[in-house]
């Protein structure tokens, strides 16, 4: 409790009172989570190179690539574990990405992740 009340702290005075969510990610270098959904769908589209640049430009702000394939791998199971309604509650995001991962799906084919994790072995 004590380190997140100085990490809020912290932001409350980098951020001019006025905490963004952008402004969080960035002070506490943490990669926002629209780059796992964007390259999701490039798999989906088959964009290999694009994939690859989107891979560079995260690498290029200074994440560690081991650690964001790690993230990866992890996102792609909690998409396949969300399209199940038994397995759903096995899905461990917050409440946002929870709803932005559950409105990603509509429609989609269970196996349809497959793809994607041979696209992430390739990042490997």
């Amino acid at each position: 409790m004590r380190d997140a009340l100085s990490i809020f702290d912290q932001m409350v005075s980098y951020s001019d009172k006025k905490i963004s969510y952008q402004d969080v990610i960035r002070s506490l270098n943490v990669l926002d989570y629209d780059y796992y959904f964007r390259l999701t769908d490039m798999f989906l589209e088959g964009n290999l190179s694009g994939t690859l640049v989107v891979f560079n430009e995260i690498l290029q702000k200074g994440f560690d690539g081991h650690n964001f394939i790690v993230g990866l791998s992890e996102h792609l199971r909690d998409l396949m574990v969300s399209k199940d309604p038994e397995t759903l509650q096995l899905l461990e995001v917050g409440a946002t990405i929870r709803i932005t991962t559950l409105s990603n799906l509509s429609g989609q084919p269970r196996n349809l992740y497959i793809k994607p994790l041979k696209f992430a072995v390739i990042l490997i």
